[in-house]
């Protein structure tokens, strides 16, 4: 990710945003979620990586609370990628989303694919950048994702 992160861009430049992984780190304290899904590969073992998700379009880059996981076996190549909204699970978006087994060469390469696939189905990956309080005729208040670029609900009070 650049050193410099500008501000966010309106939503109106949605049109030539996209979301991307960069800075794939290893780390030592994979989530549970992701502890789970490998649960039943457990005579393998895996090496746990993280990858922060940031927003970009011709003119800027800002960073999202999101980031992807992955738990990656060296000796079979068997791995599995798990996404983090960065916030606890709404109406609009669970708080976490775990592919199905794959297999790939490293952490960067499991990555690659995944993107792959995504772009292939036509589905991005998406960030989520800030949260916001909207209405809820019932509770007063709750806080929901805002992913530039992306309107769950257009309807929704703010």
């Amino acid at each position: 990710m650049p050193e410099t992160i500008a501000p966010s861009p309106s939503d109106a430049a949605a049109g030539e945003l996209e979301y991307l992984w960069t800075f794939v780190r290893p780390i030592d304290d994979a989530s549970k979620e992701l502890l789970a899904g490998l649960a039943e590969r457990q005579h393998r073992s895996f090496e746990y990586f993280r990858a922060d998700i940031y927003g970009t379009d011709p003119e800027n880059e800002w960073p999202t609370m999101s980031w992807l996981e992955v738990g990656f076996s060296k000796s079979s190549g068997d791995f599995r990628i798990l996404w983090k909204s960065g916030m606890g699970p709404t109406q609009e978006l669970p708080d976490n989303l775990l592919t199905d087994w794959g297999n790939g060469t490293g952490p960067e390469d499991t990555l690659e694919q995944l993107t792959q696939q995504m772009k292939n189905e036509g589905r991005p990956l998406l960030g989520v950048c800030t949260v916001q309080p909207v209405r809820d005729g019932v509770r007063g208040y709750r806080d929901a994702p805002r992913i530039i670029g992306f309107d769950f609900n257009p309807g929704l009070q703010k």
